[in-house]
Order: C-alpha cells, then structure tokens, then sequence
C-alpha cells in the first residue's frame, strides 16, 4: 500500500512537532518515530482500524488521547489528511 501525505497532514504534524519541541525536543522525536512507526507498520496493513471518520469517506485513527489522524483508503492507497488536535474543531471536508 502507498502513503500519500497531503499538505495540509504534513503542516499538521509539523507544527504539533513544533509545539512539542519547545518544552521537549527528546519527546518531540519520540512522538515523530512513534507515529510513523504506527503509519507504516500497523496502518498499511490494517488500514480499516480507525473509526468511521465525521468527514464523509474518511477514517479517524487515534494516535494519542491528543490527536487524531484523518485518512481516506482508496484502493492501494492510503491518503493522510489531517493530524488534529482532538479539541479542535473538525472540517466538513478535506
């Protein structure tokens, strides 16, 4: 199965990084190798884990009590969407 990241999931967990990093740059690495361990491991070969998403034809998969990943599986291909924060408010669409 191919990953495709979107732009707006590469921002995403870019500024969570950062945010981590500025209290803790050890932690904020072991966040980073914990989730793409997670996406290329568990997630390629059991794509359907997640929950039903709120966006239409999308899955949510909880990454940590915090977050959230927002993917869509089409065919071999899992598309990454969005990494939220789990208090923030969620798009109609992606």
């Amino acid at each position: 199965m191919t990953i495709l990241w979107t732009r707006r999931a590469l921002t995403d967990v870019a500024a969570v990084l950062a945010e981590i990093a500025a209290e803790d740059p050890a932690a904020a690495s072991r966040f980073n190798d914990r989730l793409l361990e997670l996406i290329e491991t568990t997630l390629v070969t059991q794509p359907r884990m997640g929950r039903p998403g709120r966006v239409t034809d999308t899955r949510e998969l909880i990454v940590h009590p915090r977050y959230i990943l927002a993917y869509r599986v089409r065919s071999e291909v899992l598309e990454l969407l969005a990494f939220r924060h789990s208090v923030r408010l969620w798009p109609d669409r992606f």
